[in-house]
């Protein structure tokens, strides 16, 4: 059974050959700076801990069973070196900007995107204040577009437990967005001007 281009990788990375390593970060390294970027909220901090990921992956690739998953394996390393970054940090807050990674494509419209990062902006300050253990799955599956399985593997976590994490943060960030509709529309009231339509529920 012919081998795919990623395990021949990995395979020549746990021989020694570098470049196949440096192939490897080209692959994924994008991801791992949009998620260390959406868990700690800061752009320095985020290429921090993907570098630092990367190098724990490497120092750990001897170990890796080629055959399963890649992908979930550097995205839980790169989850739980965020984890301790922010416990380091001191504060839980993450995304604290609002501010998409800088990979994220923008074509609409100045209006058309003004709402966009406005939308993103409320969203994202939802997710940064739910706690950890919700966060990083939403994280994973929502903004990264991991499957189900694949956050299960990434998070250590029962595939349970995703799902029940999933569906209970979903319940968190739709009353968190509605608590600021209501705040918004509040304060507009007492200034007496519009107030735009809430943003979308989450699905």
């Amino acid at each position: 059974m012919a081998l795919d281009a990623e395990t021949l990788l990995i395979e020549r990375c746990q021989a020694g050959d570098p470049e196949a390593f440096a192939a490897l970060v080209r692959r994924y390294q994008r991801q791992v700076y949009a998620l260390a970027y959406r868990l700690v909220g800061d752009r320095a901090e985020a290429e921090d801990v993907a570098q630092e990921a990367f190098l724990r992956c490497y120092r750990s690739l001897a170990r890796f069973r080629t055959g399963q998953p890649f992908g979930p394996w550097l995205y839980r390393i790169a989850t739980n070196l965020a984890l301790d970054h922010l416990r380091r940090r001191g504060r839980a807050a993450a995304m604290a900007s609002g501010e998409p990674p800088p990979t994220a494509e923008r074509t609409a419209g100045p209006d058309e995107e003004a709402l966009r990062r406005e939308d993103q902006r409320r969203l994202a300050a939802a997710i940064a204040n739910l706690a950890p253990e919700y966060r990083v799955p939403v994280v994973l599956f929502h903004l990264q577009g991991l499957p189900l399985a694949e956050v299960a593997r990434a998070t250590g976590l029962p595939l349970t437990a995703v799902k029940n994490r999933l569906y209970r943060a979903r319940k968190m960030l739709r009353q968190a967005l509605r608590d600021q509709d209501n705040e918004a529309t509040g304060r507009c009231r007492d200034e007496q001007v519009p107030v735009r339509e809430p943003v979308g529920s989450l699905r």
